[in-house]
């Protein structure tokens, strides 16, 4: 995936282009101007250095619409009476009845800044410099708890961190004061620092295993107590990344690696979100289930191409439901939730189907997205089907992959005692097209 990502300071945009998978980060470049990239995923990160961190407790419910509403009618309680947005996570205190959430908030007018330079469907995840800062953290360390230090030029930021757990955050200007002396900011990071230290052992009772140091603080020597402290070097998911790049944007590229209970994101943008999740995952079950049907109907004896208007009919129902469960209006992420678990149903349902020809031939599922016909047949007991896909590319490199896949998924099929024909094949790499029919037989079928 290509994503755009930002750091907001005050009035300042940081901003690159990123590949991003799973287990790896490419930077790809610097980006001054970000309206050329507004349509690609965003990732956001805040910085506001007096976030509102408060504890709070509301009733036992676990609905997160909800959970959300009455985290902010708490927050009023206590005085909060600007609109804000804001991430929660479970407490670890447990001596307390009902449910008691870690709730970290920053004021709303800061999503309206990310709304004027990015598109508000491609906004992906939005988090805040001090939880961002901890996503590095657990990208590298996840089996640690980590006390992570990072600095530049304006800001001090802590984050301590357990597992996907973030347990502790700080932030700072740095005063002008220190900017003016030629050795200050290194003894303000120390005395920083160490009073920081002291507290989250001390007062709260975290046992630290590692202290990181990032940013300007990368060149601070300190002496922890039952620890370490280490400048982390770019590895792991970072690995294709320089010293440099990593150590400027620290901050920014955590956010990639945060568990979704830290995203800042208003509660509608959050249901927007859960919806699209939603209607990817249904229209790939409704696809194998077309599939399937296609399938069962020749195994007991339709000939598709003779009932081609049984299955265009079944396909008009299908496809008449889908429009119905995803133009609707959904009263909350609960109802999402009941729909995302009865399409998971529908798919388990598909998977122990007793023709079994689909879960042999599961490799297939790599072509649901370009499959723009698909027939059966049965004859002299042998089910014989037909693909027509059709795929467009970006690139030609993008091309040169499907085509390898391809070949690899039929050569996987073959080995499983398939055989397999391609009918026709048709690449215009001008165009990057691909347009091919496949034909697969199976042994016979008592």
């Amino acid at each position: 995936m290509k994503a755009l990502v930002i750091e907001i300071v005050g009035d300042e945009i940081r901003a690159f282009v990123a590949q991003v998978t799973k287990n790896k980060i490419s930077f790809k470049e610097p980006v001054n101007d970000v309206s050329p990239f507004r349509n690609l995923p965003s990732f956001i990160s805040l910085h506001y250095p007096n976030p509102i961190i408060e504890e709070v407790e509301v009733p036992p419910v676990d609905d997160p619409e909800t959970v959300e509403i009455l985290i902010k009618k708490r927050l009023r309680e206590l005085g909060v009476n600007s609109e804000v947005i804001f991430a929660y996570s479970k407490s670890s205190r447990s001596e307390v009845e009902g449910n008691l959430y870690n709730v970290h908030a920053v004021p709303k007018e800061l999503f309206l800044k990310i709304t004027k330079l990015v598109d508000e469907e491609n906004i992906k995840f939005i988090s805040v410099s001090e939880i961002c800062l901890a996503g590095v953290s657990i990208a590298l360390m996840q089996d640690k708890t980590v006390l992570h230090l990072f600095a530049d030029e304006d800001r001090v930021i802590t984050s301590v961190s357990r597992g996907n757990e973030v347990i502790y955050t700080r932030v700072q200007d740095v005063p002008a004061y220190v900017k003016e002396q030629e050795l200050g900011i290194e003894r303000f990071l120390e005395e920083n620092f160490t009073l920081t230290y002291s507290f989250v052992s001390q007062r709260q009772g975290v046992d630290v295993d590692t202290v990181l140091l990032s940013g300007r603080a990368k060149n601070i020597e300190l002496e922890v107590e039952n620890g370490a402290s280490a400048c982390p070097i770019p590895y792991g998911k970072f690995a294709a990344l320089d010293m440099e790049t990593f150590h400027r944007y620290t901050p920014s590229l955590g956010i990639l690696f945060l568990p979704d209970k830290y995203d800042f994101s208003p509660l509608d943008l959050k249901e927007l979100k859960w919806f699209e999740r939603l209607r990817s995952s249904t229209s790939k079950v409704l696809l194998s289930l077309l599939f399937v049907l296609v399938l069962i109907l020749s195994y007991f004896g339709y000939g598709i191409n003779k009932k081609i208007g049984v299955i265009n009919s079944l396909k008009s129902d299908i496809l008449r439901e889908t429009q119905l469960l995803l133009s609707g209006t959904f009263k909350s992420p609960r109802e999402l939730e009941y729909y995302a678990n009865y399409a998971r149903l529908i798919e388990s349902s598909i998977n122990k189907n007793p023709v079994g020809f689909l879960y042999n031939l599961k490799e297939l599922e790599y072509f649901l997205p370009y499959i723009n016909n698909l027939s059966a047949t049965k004859d002299n007991g042998r089910l014989a089907l037909e693909l027509n896909i059709s795929a467009n590319f970006s690139s030609a490199s993008e091309m040169g992959v499907f085509l390898k896949n391809t070949k690899d998924i039929l050569e996987e099929i073959r080995k499983k005692g398939f055989t397999y024909s391609i009918l026709s094949e048709d690449k215009d790499f001008d165009k990057k097209e691909i347009n091919i029919s496949i034909k697969i037989e199976e042994g016979g079928i008592t």
